[in-house]
């Protein structure tokens, strides 16, 4: 497991760079950034498992992580003196929280639940080639491929993340079992989107999730905590 440490003091970045190679040796520290504007190319290019981030920073607040990166890759592992940012970090879908000063065997748990994330994240790009049957033939895709799903009648269309679609000769419905292993669920009765493709969730009265792509699609009442409890656990 690689990781990028974003925090602006250095006797903290020094603690947590002790801590991980005392309790959790399989973690490789890349690189250390003071801000987020200083962490983003380290994190373009480096590509780490983990980001420990800060959330009071001297520039900024560590919540702009999102505005460049809408939908991490990455676990993010907040670490922070301030507990009342707890609830909007779970709804960022971070991996975890840490109050200051860091307790070993929590520093412990949340990296075993970001390897466990990593592994989930693992099987799913690796193992889900679905087969879309078409008015002409079939088509084999990895469903990491896929968007969304678009319930159009007794057929389906399926969005693809290169912007093409695809009309499938079946309704919704007959590929709603296979979907749902692989992370694409059921939102509303004409949408399954694939979960790891989301980039924003907005609550209210008429939920809704924003896509990678910038597609907005309504979440119906009834699929609402289905959804939720799907995007906590990817």
């Amino acid at each position: 497991m690689t990781s990028i440490i974003i925090e602006d003091e250095l006797k903290n970045r020094e603690v947590l760079k002790y801590m991980l190679k005392t309790y959790c040796p399989e973690v490789e520290v890349l690189a250390e950034a003071e801000t987020i504007k200083e962490s983003i190319p380290l994190i373009v290019n480096q590509k780490p498992d983990i980001v420990f981030l800060d959330i009071v920073l001297r520039d900024g607040n560590g919540f702009e992580l999102w505005d460049y990166i809408p939908a991490p890759d990455f676990s993010v592992i907040f670490t922070t003196a301030h507990d009342q940012y707890a609830i909007k970090a779970i709804r960022a879908d971070a991996c975890d929280y840490l109050l200051k000063p860091i307790i070993e065997k929590e520093l412990i748990a949340a990296v075993n639940k970001a390897q466990e994330r990593k592994r989930r994240q693992s099987d799913f790009h690796e193992n889900n080639i679905i087969k879309i049957p078409t008015m002409t033939g079939f088509l084999l895709c990895n469903t990491d491929d896929i968007l969304y799903c678009q319930a159009e009648g007794r057929y389906t269309i399926f969005h693809f993340t290169n912007g093409e679609q695809q009309t499938a000769s079946k309704n919704l419905g007959d590929y709603e079992p296979n979907l749902t292993r692989t992370g694409i669920i059921r939102i509303h009765r004409s949408y399954a989107v694939n979960i790891y493709k989301i980039a924003k969730y907005s609550k209210g009265k008429s939920p809704q999730v924003t896509l990678q792509n910038n597609t907005t699609l309504n979440v119906s009442p009834q699929y609402k905590e289905t959804l939720l409890k799907a995007i906590e656990q990817r």
